[in-house]
């Protein structure tokens, strides 16, 4: 009886710490950027109700638009590993459909998650790609210039 009970303890109380951890430090991390944002506008709406006009634009943290060089092709990349293991996954059913599988009855719903990610994220990149070539054919040159000079070839 005393070891069921250190099983299903450990099961429900240990098990999840990690998780409960992670959890908590996001958490924290959040209510700091909360309380720095709280703080930033605090001082902008005192500087404006002391009469200062000149302020220079409102930077908030996170809100910077920052583009990798790799960002491109990550949507791309996620999906096409995540059809892979969707292929991989009905491959698996085919090729034995009588024994007992890896993740079980869990498998087709799995799948068709996968399946649908990866094509989601395969959408995301041809389109925002598709974008990106009109907004770089509207702008002139410069924008053509400036395509020219990414080392990343066109898809």
């Amino acid at each position: 009886m005393g070891s069921d009970m250190t099983a299903i303890s450990i099961v429900f109380f240990v098990v999840p710490l990690p998780f409960l951890f992670v959890l908590a430090m996001v958490g924290y991390r959040g209510w700091l950027r909360h309380k720095q944002l709280q703080l930033m506008l605090d001082e902008r709406k005192l500087l404006i109700e002391k009469g200062v006009t000149d302020l220079p634009p409102l930077e908030l943290p996170g809100m910077e638009e920052k583009k990798k060089p790799g960002d491109r092709l990550a949507n791309l990349k996620a999906g096409i590993v995540l059809l892979a293991l969707a292929v991989a996954f009905v491959l698996m059913q085919l090729v034995t459909p009588d024994a007992v599988h890896f993740l079980g009855p869990v498998r087709l719903p799995a799948t068709l998650i996968l399946g649908a990610l990866g094509l989601a994220l395969l959408l995301i990149h041809f389109v925002c790609r598709a974008s990106e070539s009109r907004d770089q054919a509207g702008a002139g040159p410069e924008a053509t210039s400036a395509a020219n000079a990414n080392p990343l070839p066109p898809l």
